[in-house]
């Protein structure tokens, strides 16, 4: 099971000349890697959608981009898939950036929180508090254990010398 570190939504979505506008922003960073994605689309004139999968390898992405833009003449284009490393993903972002504001929080993340959170550090935490735990009720079991003994050694010593007097 895969435990999530970062999450990150938001969507924003409003009409402008009768024409939809949707931008909808999407980051998960956990055990598995990092996952963004990022879709913009402004009425029936201009599409942008990329999904950035982090592989298993470390800083590596496989990241599926789509464009259509009629203005450009580029319409109904395959989905292009490549595998780009970490640097080459933020200077995608940048581009983006210019355009759409709401994406500089990504740009952020993924430059300095991305370092703090790093999901190794606290995946071996959480292992380790388990461990310690454990260990610490079976301690407090057998100290538990020992004070019953001398409290009923105790108890019996009490006892004997009430019978002599």
């Amino acid at each position: 099971m895969s435990t999530s570190i970062y999450r990150y939504e938001f969507k924003r979505s409003y009409k402008i000349n009768n024409s939809k506008h949707l931008l909808k922003v999407f980051l998960i960073d956990g055990s598995l890697g990092l996952t963004l994605s990022i879709l913009k689309k402004e009425g029936e004139d201009y599409f942008y959608k990329i999904d950035a999968k982090e592989t298993s390898k470390k800083n590596i992405f496989s990241v599926t981009e789509k464009i259509e833009d009629k203005n450009d003449k580029k319409k109904d284009e395959e989905p292009v898939t490549k595998e780009i490393d970490l640097s080459e993903l933020k200077k995608k972002i940048d581009k983006l950036i210019k355009n759409t504001k709401e994406l500089i929080f990504v740009k952020e993340y993924m430059e300095t929180d991305r370092n703090k959170l790093n999901s190794g550090n606290i995946k071996t935490t959480i292992n380790d508090n388990k461990k310690t735990s454990t260990k610490l009720k079976i301690k407090n079991l057998k100290n538990k254990e020992s004070v019953n003994d001398d409290s009923n050694k105790l108890t019996k010593k009490i006892t004997k010398k009430n019978k002599e007097d």
